[in-house]
């Protein structure tokens, strides 16, 4: 009880009125409301009815104070995928140089794969998906609703959960097997046939492992993950475009209901 004067100046100033208009509505004196504003006086209940009235507020407010803002569902999910899509471009970007003097200088491709066919990928989706809702809330538009749009969304994630489980399946595989011949894990000693300045001499080292997934899997993603390499531009198009597609479709939000 005792901010009640303070919670009515509070009040009183967010709807830009002065003490001689707030009086002048409650038909008392500016000095009655200063009185109330300062804790020298404190309004009975009716006074605080027509206050609450007056201020376009209630009681409860007058009592307690105003309700802190919360931010909206909509921001909170922004901000969080802003969040993820900047956390994966950090990633991208540091991991980069490295694994470019891994195939360089030690002629592994693991991290290469984990960044060109997962990294890079989910990192244009999820800015494909903050874009398409920024520009959502821009327009203030919403989601498409319905049972079968949602559908449909649970679909096109279930696809895209998918395909970066394989990918990243692929892309582990190649780091385990890199991992294993460097450290000569399994493999066989055997010759090779090198050749240098026009002469092909013989040299012995450990032979290269198979992939560690099953051939299903390395076909399904051999020849996407080779176009993805060379042309990045298409893909990442086409990711963006996908990322849209899920905010079109209500994920991750897949509920609300809407229309464009």
């Amino acid at each position: 009880m005792r901010d009640i004067g303070k919670n009515i100046r509070q009040l009183r100033l967010h709807r830009n009125m002065t003490q001689d208009e707030l009086a002048e509505k409650l038909f008392v004196t500016r000095q009655t409301v200063s009185n109330y504003e300062t804790g020298k006086s404190r309004p009975d209940v009716d006074m605080l009815v027509r206050i609450s009235e007056v201020l376009g507020t209630d009681i409860q407010q007058l009592i307690y104070g105003p309700e802190p803002k919360q931010l909206k569902p909509e921001v909170i999910r922004l901000i969080v995928g802003g969040a993820l899509t900047a956390l994966l471009g950090i990633l991208w970007l540091v991991l980069r140089p490295i694994a470019q003097d891994r195939q360089r200088i030690e002629f592994e491709l693991g991290l290469t794969y984990m960044i060109y066919l997962v990294i890079r990928p989910l990192f244009f989706i999820l800015a494909g998906w903050a874009l398409a809702h920024l520009l959502g809330m821009a327009l203030r538009k919403k989601p498409l609703g319905g049972k079968w749009v949602r559908r449909a969304g649970a679909v096109l994630l279930a696809l895209v959960v998918v395909w970066f489980v394989l990918l990243i399946w692929d892309s582990c595989a190649v780091m385990v097997n890199e991992w294993q011949y460097e450290h000569h894990i399994r493999g066989e000693w055997v010759a090779h046939e090198v050749e240098y300045d026009g002469e092909k001499s013989i040299s012995m080292g450990w032979s290269p492992l198979p992939p560690q997934v099953p051939a299903w899997v390395e076909w399904i993603t051999a020849k996407p993950a080779y176009y993805m390499v060379r042309y990045p531009a298409l893909f990442c198009g086409l990711y963006i475009l996908t990322g849209a597609a899920l905010w079109l479709f209500g994920v991750p939000d897949g509920r609300r209901k809407g229309t464009m």
